[in-house]
């Protein structure tokens, strides 16, 4: 990647069709893309795969992004969630019913000392599809539950309840990890 090259000249590029800035682009974008998708998709080559339409969408809509309203790796991440999300539409939502107690399952905090990033994001992936995505949208990426309603057409109580359940469910594998370490260290 080269450095004389700014995001708008990048953007100007694209809207040319200039395969040197839309590789710049690529470059510059698609490993943080990746790592969105694969929070969505989990498996790497669904990840893949939802990478490469979400990058077709952005060098195909590149001439409407304005920089006035989101910086250019916003619009991307929007646009990498939303096809994303679209691709998740088409299975079934998997339900798991829960006492809505969040206080049912304890863990000592310290065990989050000893979870790496790539334990949570693993235990984020057994997530129910329904779960994950709206946990993934409110918490990781910020949106709102009004947002996350509108991108998934559901109510607002409808994502914070599914945002309440996640973190019960991530709790309860949380403790089990626990369990599990300790039970080792006593064996």
């Amino acid at each position: 990647m080269k450095k004389d090259y700014s995001i708008q000249k990048i953007v100007n590029g694209c809207c040319k069709n200039d395969p040197k800035c839309q590789r710049l682009l690529v470059d510059r974008f698609a490993d943080r893309l990746y790592a969105i998708a694969l929070r969505y998709m989990r498996e790497k080559e669904v990840a893949k795969d939802m990478l490469q339409e979400s990058l077709l969408k952005v060098f195909k809509n590149i001439d409407s992004f304005d920089n006035s309203k989101a910086s250019l790796y916003t619009w991307m991440s929007t646009i990498t969630v939303r096809t994303c999300l679209r691709k998740l539409e088409k299975k079934s939502l998997e339900v798991i019913h829960l006492e809505d107690n969040e206080n049912t399952v304890g863990f000592s905090p310290e065990i989050l000392d000893k979870l790496k990033v790539q334990d949570l994001i693993q235990l984020v992936n057994l997530l129910p599809t329904g779960y994950r995505e709206v946990f993934n949208l409110n918490v990781i990426d910020g949106f709102s539950h009004k947002e996350v309603g509108q991108m998934l057409d559901i109510s607002v109580e409808a994502s914070r309840s599914r945002l309440k359940r996640a973190k019960t469910l991530l709790k309860k594998y949380i403790h089990n990890i626990q369990i599990e370490r300790s039970w080792k260290n006593i064996i």
